[in-house]
């Protein structure tokens, strides 16, 4: 994945990504990532992911 993908994705309204798969989120999204499991890694906000280094992007599928 890119960072240009990343902020289309945001660019399109999508707030997180849920195993590679955009989504949005309805309602409030800090709400949303409280009620996930601690463990589960296959959430990614996507704000925050378009701060990552190229390198940690790239290796999101």
């Amino acid at each position: 994945m890119t960072r240009a993908q990343i902020q289309n994705y945001i660019d399109e309204g999508y707030d997180i990504l849920k195993n590679g798969i955009p989504y949005k989120v309805e309602g409030n999204l800090w709400d949303y990532l409280d009620n996930l499991d601690d463990d589960d890694k296959s959430v990614l906000d996507l704000k925050e992911v378009v701060t990552w280094p190229d390198e940690l992007i790239a290796d999101i599928k």
